[in-house]
């Protein structure tokens, strides 16, 4: 059956991403954002890798990652068509069939 082979690694790898966009925050807010990325996703990637922690505390870590990344896409004035941090970082995911390196 295919459908189990397209699904055999639920989980992939991702190329680091930093979120130092020195030029691009200029006031404390979007830097708050930035640290606040920075720390989430770092905890959550070192949450999957324990299989101590427990499966809610892992979809609270990742719970709190997605909203701060939903706080880059979402505007915050809705009058805005877009939220303008929305492009500036680059998320790359592995392919099953590449292996593990980021495309």
């Amino acid at each position: 059956k295919m459908a189990y082979w397209f699904h055999r690694n639920p989980l992939k790898a991702t190329a680091a991403v930093n979120y130092e966009l020195h030029g691009v925050s200029t006031n404390d807010s979007t830097r708050k954002i930035f640290s606040d990325l920075r720390m989430t996703r770092t905890k959550l990637l070192e949450m999957l890798t324990d299989p101590s922690n427990t499966k809610d505390t892992v979809e609270k870590a990742a719970a709190e990652y997605l909203s701060l990344l939903q706080g880059m896409c979402i505007p915050i004035d809705t009058s805005e068509p877009e939220n303008k941090l929305r492009k500036l970082s680059k998320y790359k995911w592995t392919n099953t069939l590449l292996g593990n390196i980021p495309v």
